[in-house]
């Protein structure tokens, strides 16, 4: 297993449409989706000429994270489920997970402000010891649908999108906005594809791409650099190992959004959590074994997944249209877990791999991909 860290930098608006109505494409979201990301990178090395990729869509060995802004400079975090900002004149931003153990006992709600407002899944930058929106641009563009045949304007098929812009305003400064991701290469064959694709320049490889809607009118333009790194997993399984030592449970967060498919009297439906994590699947191929904990609340069993919800909708190049829409967790989720009698070892070793390469095969398509937490990623 190889991992290779991404950087993006925007060279035109980019359109991250996730709804459309009345003909208006709206994008309420501020990162590249997994599956965007994937999908422009597998195009190019289509495009190039390496027509073997397709077999990425039944037989997947690369993993595309999430791409999030950043600043360079600058730390930036996903806002969890307990986040958030106040009502008042500064409009502070700040968490209430000071303690994990709150979260297993359920007593967090309790510490709720009512003059906040929850801000769950926006991407955050601290500067001058606070945290800031990282909150993209967005500009208004329309376009008309061009008959093929005819080669002109389809009546009633004019479009407007919102397309983001690389840059932010914050107390009169602007930002310009990059994009962090990683791929994670589980066959090692990822590299022959960089070495005839891509411009190496020393240990980095450099390329333009196309992202997101509108490519063939000259949106979505990025410069994309891409660098294997050396990812210590025996270093992070070891955290996670201290900190389960002294606890019988784990706080997962959603670094991408979380479902489960289960089977109905009415069909197939989805739910926002995984009820059980098994670390000894083909898919992870390490050992042990997590069950999502549960409270007794009012007489009635409150499973511990904190979290707002998001459909989750995308395009099948292999079939050429729509996948089905779904509801998953929204990012920052969080879920408490009990460990098993597993080695505690070989379990924190489990979840160190499972943040990489996800909890199962729909990693691929950018869900289920977790963030142990040890603390509160806001707490520092």
């Amino acid at each position: 297993m190889k991992v290779y860290s991404v950087e993006i930098s925007l060279e035109s608006p980019l359109i991250l449409a996730t709804s459309i109505e009345r003909n208006i494409y709206e994008s309420n979201i501020n990162f590249i989706p997994g599956k965007t990301l994937r999908g422009a990178i597998l195009s190019k090395l289509y495009r190039d000429g390496f027509k073997e990729i397709v077999g990425e869509s039944s037989n997947p060995t690369l993993i595309f994270h999430p791409a999030y802004p950043f600043i360079r400079g600058k730390k930036s975090v996903i806002a969890h489920a307990f986040t958030y900002q106040k009502k008042t004149e500064d409009m502070k931003i700040f968490s209430i997970m000071d303690d994990l153990e709150l979260l297993k006992n359920g007593r967090i709600v309790e510490k709720i402000h009512l003059l906040s407002k929850n801000i769950q899944g926006h991407i955050l930058f601290k500067d001058n010891g606070d945290y800031k929106y990282i909150s993209l641009k967005r500009i208004r563009l329309e376009s008309t649908s061009i008959e093929k045949n005819l080669g002109k304007a389809r009546e009633g098929m004019l479009y407007t999108y919102e397309a983001v812009v690389p840059w932010i305003d914050v107390d009169g400064k602007t930002y310009h906005v990059y994009f962090s991701s990683k791929i994670i290469d589980v066959k090692g064959d990822f590299h022959k594809y960089l070495e005839k694709s891509f411009e190496k320049r020393g240990d980095t490889y450099i390329s333009k791409i196309f992202i997101g809607k509108g490519i063939s009118r000259g949106f979505g333009e990025a410069k994309i650099s891409i660098k294997e790194n050396k990812v210590d997993l025996d270093k992070r399984a070891s955290e996670i190992e201290r900190f389960i030592e002294k606890k019988d449970f784990i706080v997962i967060e959603s670094y991408t959004p979380f479902v489960e498919f289960t089977v109905t009297k009415e069909g197939l439906a989805s739910r926002p959590y995984i009820e059980k994590i098994d670390l000894s699947s083909r898919w992870i191929g390490e050992n042990g074994c997590l069950k999502i904990m549960s409270i007794d609340l009012k007489n009635e069993e409150r499973i511990l997944y904190y979290g707002s919800r998001s459909l989750f909708s995308g395009w099948s190049i292999k079939l050429n249209r729509p996948t089905p829409i779904f509801s998953t967790s929204m990012i920052g989720s969080l879920y408490v877990y009990s460990i098993s009698d597993s080695d505690t070892h070989l379990l924190a070793r489990g979840l160190a791999k499972a943040e990489l390469v996800g909890l199962n095969r729909l990693a691929v398509i950018g869900l289920n991909i977790p963030l142990v937490l040890l603390k509160d990623p806001l707490g520092d």
